[in-house]
C-alpha cells in the first residue's frame, strides 16, 4: 500500500513538472505585422507569456516627476521595503516598454499616484 501511494505521489509531481503552463494561439499575422511596423516585438508577457506587441520607449530610463515627461509612465520599481502612500514625494525613471510587470509605483507632479503589483 504504501509503495502505491508513493507511486501515485511521483506520478503527479511528474505530470506536475511536464505541465508548462497554458497554450496561447500565434498573434494573428495583421497583428503582428502591425506590431512589427510601429517598432515593437512580438513576445510572451506576464505570468503566463501571453503573446503581445511590446515596443520599447526612446525615453527608457531618463529621470522623472510627471507622466508628461515619458513616453511611457513615470515610474519607480519596488523590491522590498516601504510601499510608498499615494501624495508622498517622489521621482522615478520612464518605463522601458508598453508592457510593464512587476511591482513598481506611478508617479506624476512629483508625488506618488498608486502602487501596485501587475503579473
Amino acid at each position: 500500500m504504501i509503495r502505491l501511494l508513493a507511486l501515485a505521489g511521483l506520478a503527479l509531481v511528474l505530470i506536475g513538472c511536464a505541465w508548462n503552463g497554458p497554450r496561447h494561439k500565434p498573434m494573428p499575422v495583421a497583428e503582428r505585422t502591425a506590431c512589427l511596423a510601429k517598432g515593437g516585438r512580438v513576445e510572451g508577457v506576464g505570468m503566463f507569456g501571453t503573446p503581445a506587441c511590446v515596443i520599447p520607449y526612446a525615453d527608457a530610463g531618463k529621470l522623472c516627476s510627471n507622466k508628461s515627461d515619458c513616453q511611457g509612465i513615470c515610474m519607480r520599481d519596488e523590491v522590498g521595503g516601504p510601499v510608498p502612500k499615494p501624495g508622498d514625494p517622489m521621482t522615478g525613471t520612464c518605463e522601458a516598454t508598453n508592457q510593464t510587470f512587476g511591482c513598481f509605483t506611478i508617479i506624476d507632479k512629483g508625488k506618488v499616484v498608486s502602487s501596485l503589483c501587475q503579473d
